[in-house]
């Protein structure tokens, strides 16, 4: 409940500043000063993934007993009370009820109240960071930097502002079944730190968040020399990064390995750039109909598409490298929510091979299969609880307009207008599944004061975009 609560700090005071604390146990970790290593994605089109580290940018230089002398000032920011409701089957709903222990069923909705109270600003003061650093170093033999620099992905960041919490402040969530309150509650779980998780009734748990705990934060990336020099990049464009040599024969991040489109012609139609990405024109039309089935039905359960993911990302990385790995039946119905029935047969279409006991991943993908749903279901990650629902109701019709609207707004970096004849077909008579799915990534037609209609569009993501185009052609092809 916790990140629950966090992404919706971050969202509504800063959605393109604010990083959410992804848990309790990790807030500490995000204080000023501390390093955080943010991990840019295999595929280029998903947002980078930042993880909190142990270590201060002091512990990691030269020199660390000198210490870098940078002022940190408070002010309160604004008061935050909020309530949020979620589907159970939803993302963060699934993520709610997994971290609290709750069993319940497809149809209950989650409801998580926040009373944080007057939220503080603590700020570090840039420039002079920037300054301070300019003529360090940082210790590239240093454990922590030895794994930071191993993958090419990831780029080295600094916590310059968190925003907390003035006073204990509780977070609440109970359940709702079809309209009424219930839930079984029996089992307390600390969830780490100074915490504590309470039952106030059989209906109720409370987390209580204690004063100071950072809730959201945001970082500046650090550009790395050879020699350990770095520079505090302030305005947050990235370019971030080592400046490394890479071993002999090692192939450089953007490659055709990590970026299938690199080896394509600048500006190829995008249906062309979807061939090597998915590899579904190879698919037997048999195949690419279950497949369309399977991922259309996936879409109800938004809070599974991140745990299958994960499974086949590790058996996605596990052909790459020629190993082949067993686990126990536990480590799949675990992150299955105890349902690995209901998934066994996508599993074992993926080559999978399940016994009483064991789970064995693949050993090849030659024609590419796994690597294509690996992507899928990653572009399905990009995709909000709402999107995914708003596409699971809609059953085609009209599929070429919505595709079309998708692909020329990322194609050419703007929104077409109603002139277009497509777009104009999509947003004439009455309200469609397809209209539906479109104003849920922001798109809408709206009348001006003078009665002139116009396609308007609303927090437009680049990310969700791109996701919502490559899960259309997955489901259903292209225009």
């Amino acid at each position: 409940m916790f990140a629950a609560v966090a992404k919706k700090l971050s969202k509504s005071l800063g959605e393109d500043t604010l990083l959410p604390v992804p848990s309790l146990d990790q807030a500490k970790d995000c204080s000023s000063f501390h390093v955080v290593v943010k991990k840019k994605r295999r595929w280029f089109w998903r947002s980078p993934k930042y993880t909190p580290s142990p270590f201060t940018i002091q512990q990691l230089l030269t020199d660390p007993d000198n210490p870098l002398d940078v002022p940190v000032s408070k002010e309160d920011l604004t008061d935050f009370d909020d309530s949020m409701s979620f589907d159970a089957k939803g993302k963060i709903g699934g993520n709610v009820l997994s971290e609290v222990e709750l069993e319940v069923s497809g149809e209950d909705n989650v409801q998580v109240t926040s009373k944080l109270g007057t939220i503080v600003k603590e700020k570090v003061n840039i420039p002079l960071l920037q300054d301070a650093l300019l003529n360090r170093s940082l210790n590239l033999s240093h454990p922590f930097m030895t794994e930071v620099h191993r993958n090419r992905r990831n780029v080295l960041c600094v916590v310059v502002s968190v925003l907390s919490p003035t006073k204990d402040s509780l977070l609440v969530t109970h359940v709702t079944h079809n309209g009424t309150e219930d839930a079984d509650m029996t089992i307390v779980k600390r969830l780490g730190g100074e915490e504590d998780v309470t039952i106030d009734d059989e209906k109720v748990r409370t987390l209580r968040v204690p004063a100071n705990t950072p809730v959201a934060y945001h970082v500046c990336e650090l550009q790395v020399s050879r020699d350990g020099k770095i520079k505090l990049l302030i305005l947050g464009e990235g370019d971030g990064g080592f400046d490394l040599d890479l071993p002999q024969g090692d192939v450089p991040d953007g490659s055709e390995v990590d970026n299938p489109f690199v080896a394509l012609p600048s500006n190829p139609s995008l249906y062309e750039m979807f061939k090597p990405i998915t590899g579904l024109e190879f698919v037997e039309f048999s195949e690419r109909y279950w497949l369309s089935h399977w991922l259309h039905s996936l879409l109800a359960y938004p809070y599974v598409i991140g745990e299958l993911e994960q499974i086949i990302g590790l058996a996605h990385s596990n052909v790459n490298e020629k190993t082949k790995v067993e686990q126990d039946l536990s480590f799949v119905v675990r992150r299955l929510d105890g349902k690995v029935s209901q998934w066994n047969n996508f599993l074992k279409k993926v080559k999978f091979i399940f016994t009483e006991e064991k789970v064995i991943f693949p050993e090849e993908d030659s024609d590419g299969f796994l690597r294509a749903i690996h992507c899928v279901l990653a572009a399905m990650l990009e995709l909000s609880d709402d999107q995914c629902h708003a596409l699971h109701q809609w059953h085609g019709d009209n599929y070429k307009l919505a595709f079309h609207l998708v692909k020329e707004t990322v194609d050419k970096g703007f929104c077409p207008t109603l002139d277009d004849p497509h777009v104009r077909q999509l947003f004439s008579g009455p309200p469609s599944p397809a209209r539906n799915f479109t104003n849920s990534l922001g798109f809408q037609a709206v009348k001006s004061p003078t009665g002139e209609e116009k396609l308007q569009t609303r927090d437009l993501s680049f990310s969700e975009l791109q996701g919502a185009l490559r899960v259309l052609y997955a489901v259903w092809g292209s225009e």
